[in-house]
């Protein structure tokens, strides 16, 4: 499965530098769920970062998104989730 992450940075004086940091920092974590070496990350704008990544273990990825809310909530981060699937021909 293939997901389309936004995550809105808002807390005041968070960019997306600091933002991406944090979410390399966790490779390790991220790998019991998807395929890291494949993620796509793009900056939007100053607040706003996505990350496009396969999904091999989606209980395993929502545990992980789970456990960590309160380190979002902290930094300020509101994430929005869509599942990408192809248009028909």
């Amino acid at each position: 499965m293939k997901l389309l992450l936004f995550a809105r940075l808002t807390k005041p004086g968070f960019s997306c530098d600091m933002w991406r940091a944090m979410f390399d920092s966790d490779r390790d974590m991220q790998a019991k769920a998807i395929h890291v070496e494949h993620t796509i990350i793009g900056k939007v704008d100053d607040h706003t970062a996505m990350v496009v990544f396969d999904v091999f273990d989606p209980a395993m990825l929502a545990q992980i998104m789970a456990d960590n809310a309160h380190r979002f909530d902290e930094a300020g981060f509101a994430h929005e989730v869509h599942v990408l699937s192809p248009l028909p021909h």
